[in-house]
């Protein structure tokens, strides 16, 4: 019964082993993100955005394939006392080329094109001075604080360009 065990154990062994040896139809990847959004004006100061992201890869043939990449990262800062959150999304595709495809260490290019969409809100706080309506359970009563949220957003195109190293 050990030989047995152990003989099975060997084959698995070795099939992983044959099976490392071809090209991977498809790749995942699960990523941190560090972005820094620079100023040159004194009103909105440079910030830190930190996220994620992953990429899904689908080879075609040997070396080339197809990237989809889907991340966001986000910020919570202060600007002029006032908090702001501040969300990037992107999603993008493209193609993708790994070079000497049988070595350890295999290097890559690609070109990722896509939009990314951006939103950035505030809380606004309020006092009601005198209220629009009587006898309306919807407006609130004068010197209640009313709560709000100021929102813009925007949609752009996205580019990812460069390479990396597997």
């Amino acid at each position: 019964m050990k030989k047995i065990i152990t003989v099975i154990a060997t084959s698995l062994c070795f099939a992983f082993v044959a099976g490392a040896t071809d090209i991977p139809q498809t790749e995942v990847f699960l990523g941190y993100s560090f972005v820094r959004l620079s100023s040159n004006g004194n009103i909105i100061p440079s910030r830190d955005l930190n996220g994620g992201s992953s990429q899904f890869v689908y080879n075609f043939s040997k070396g080339f394939g197809v990237a989809f990449d889907a991340g966001a990262v986000t910020n919570n800062g202060a600007i002029n006392q006032t908090i702001v959150d501040t969300t990037v999304a992107h999603l993008v595709v493209g193609p993708r080329y790994k070079f000497n495809q049988h070595s350890k260490f295999q290097p890559y290019a690609q070109a990722l094109f896509g939009g990314a969409y951006t939103t950035t809100s505030t809380q606004i706080l309020a006092v009601v001075a005198s209220p629009l309506i009587a006898d309306n359970p919807i407006i609130p009563v004068p010197g209640e604080a009313v709560s709000a949220r100021l929102v813009a957003s925007r949609r752009s195109f996205a580019m990812l360009i460069g390479g990396g190293l597997d």
